[in-house]
């Protein structure tokens, strides 16, 4: 990517772009869901691995602690690299940079909501071919946390869930129902499920723990396969890298943005220097002059 000095945070007054619109207010407290998303995430994967250290049985129906743990900390592993390429990012005030890097992103928004107005108007763009890139340029950043360090413990989280959802609606609950004409039983799924939801105990928290943090990483790995079909079709179009693609769109838009602040703030100068001419009768107003010598 090339350097444009102007592009800093210190060269810009963010001030300049905030909308006090309804919609982009709503849009901003998004940021904050999806950040708490993030943290209820990890919380979520702790919990679990504490839970079945506590538990301490032989027989525990959701898995090895060990394996837990061991992919709960290369996830934050990887956010602590993650965090320190960020908080570089941060340090060196670049525009660019920081819009596409998740850490300097958050740090910036959260911080200030004109830095948010100024980073949407960054990436509001009509062209739906550039929606897409930005899209799946942001959907793959994520990829090595998502299936390195989240996959293993996701695939023995849905397994262990599975086997836990199975064997106490099927088998396990206790309740059964006699078929009049065979005279077998049949599970109750409907009390079992009842007894099953509103269950109490470790066992209980450990398995709405392990609901959800699988829930999130599938909604995560979903969007990671659309991005993936939308990609190759894209390739197609932009003809280049991806990455240099998205750049090279973000530092254009910076420069659209700073060319029509700019171009509005001489406007404005020029509309207040006629003001001053009609309020002095089609005369400039006095201003300072050199004696004669």
């Amino acid at each position: 990517r090339e350097h444009i000095t102007d592009h800093k945070f210190d060269q810009v007054d963010v001030d300049d772009f905030v909308e006090d619109s309804c919609t982009r207010q709503m849009s901003y407290s998004w940021v904050f869901a999806v950040t708490l998303k993030a943290i209820l995430v990890y919380m979520a994967d702790i919990g679990v691995v504490m839970l079945i250290f506590i538990s301490n049985q032989s027989g525990n129906p959701l898995g090895d602690g060990w394996l837990q743990l061991g992919t709960v900390v290369l996830s934050f592993l990887l956010l602590g690299i993650e965090w320190k390429k960020g908080l570089a990012i941060v340090k060196s005030l670049d525009i660019s940079y920081a819009f596409t890097s998740t850490v300097a992103y958050r740090y910036y928004v959260i911080r200030s909501y004109a830095h948010f107005c100024f980073f949407e108007q960054i990436q509001n763009s009509r062209r739906t071919v550039d929606v897409l890139a930005f899209f799946v340029f942001f959907t793959f950043r994520g990829w090595k946390r998502l299936l390195l360090a989240e996959f293993p413990r996701a695939l023995l989280n849905f397994l262990n869930l599975y086997d836990v959802l199975s064997g106490e609606i099927s088998t396990r609950a206790g309740i059964y129902l006699i078929n009049p004409a065979t005279g077998k039983e049949t599970p109750d799924t409907s009390n079992n499920t009842y007894i099953f939801i509103t269950r109490g105990g470790t066992a209980a928290v450990a398995t709405w723990l392990t609901a959800f943090s699988v829930l999130i990483w599938t909604i995560s790995a979903i969007s990671l396969v659309v991005a993936f079909f939308i990609y190759v079709p894209l390739l197609c179009n932009i003809r280049g890298n991806l990455k240099e693609y998205c750049c090279h769109k973000i530092d254009k838009r910076i420069s659209e943005l700073l060319r029509k602040k700019s171009r509005k703030r001489i406007e404005a100068a020029r509309k207040a220097e006629i003001r001053e001419i009609e309020k002095y009768g089609g005369r400039a107003p006095g201003g300072p002059t050199l004696p004669n010598v």
